[in-house]
């Protein structure tokens, strides 16, 4: 039974912590799409890319497949 002038609903608030750049994980460190193709660079994960800090190259998570 809803409380006194109230609709019933429920409200829920969601926090989002910024996202911060990390590593790949992999369980095996030698998986070539992990490094970048221009400079050899490991790639860093952010969000749903893969981009490399020192060149700018990234890959999509649409170009994994």
């Amino acid at each position: 039974m809803p409380a006194a002038g109230g609709s019933g609903a429920i409200i829920q608030s969601i926090v989002q912590e910024p996202e911060t750049p990390r590593p790949a994980a992999s369980k095996d460190e030698s998986e070539p799409m992990l490094y970048c193709p221009r400079c050899s660079t490991r790639l860093t994960e952010l969000k749903c890319k893969l981009v490399c800090r020192k060149c700018g190259y990234y890959l999509s998570c649409a170009d994994y497949y």
